[in-house]
C-alpha cells in the first residue's frame, strides 16, 4: 500500500471516530432542544408556601413547582401521583422548586389502604 492511501484511511477514520464520539456525547447529556426532560411518575406532597405558590414535595426532598396544577389539587397536604416535563429554571431566580408542567396527576392512596395509584387526569 502507498502512504497517500494509509494517509486516506487514517484521516476517514478519524473524522468517522470524532463524528462518532460527538454524537455519543450529545446523546449521553439528556439536553434537548427545548430544555425539557420526560419524567417518571412520582409521588409527592402539595405543600402551600407563604407567597401562594403551590410546591409538590417528594419523599427525597425534591420540590416541583407546577406551573400547571388543577384547582381540584391545589389543597394542602394532599398526596398525588404525577408526570410530567420539567422546565428550564431559567425565568424564576428565586423559584422554591423545579418548576414542572404536568401532563398527568391523581390522588394518592397508599397500599396499606388495598389501593394503587390510577393517574386521573390529563391536564394542558
Amino acid at each position: 500500500m502507498s502512504t497517500h492511501i494509509i494517509r486516506r484511511i487514517f484521516l476517514y477514520i478519524s473524522t468517522v471516530s470524532i463524528a462518532f464520539v460527538l454524537i455519543l456525547a450529545s446523546l449521553s447529556s439528556g439536553c434537548t432542544d427545548t430544555g425539557k426532560t420526560e419524567e417518571e411518575t412520582v409521588i409527592g406532597t402539595i405543600l402551600h408556601d407563604d407567597n401562594g405558590t403551590y410546591i409538590i414535595q417528594v419523599e427525597n426532598g425534591t420540590r416541583y413547582v407546577p406551573v400547571n396544577l388543577d384547582e381540584e389539587y391545589q389543597i394542602d397536604g394532599m398526596v398525588v401521583g404525577f408526570r410530567g416535563i420539567t422546565l428550564e429554571n431559567d425565568s424564576v431566580a428565586e423559584s422554591p422548586g423545579i418548576p414542572i408542567e404536568i401532563h398527568y396527576i391523581g390522588t394518592y392512596v397508599p397500599p396499606g389502604a388495598n389501593a394503587t395509584l390510577k393517574l386521573e387526569k390529563k391536564l394542558p
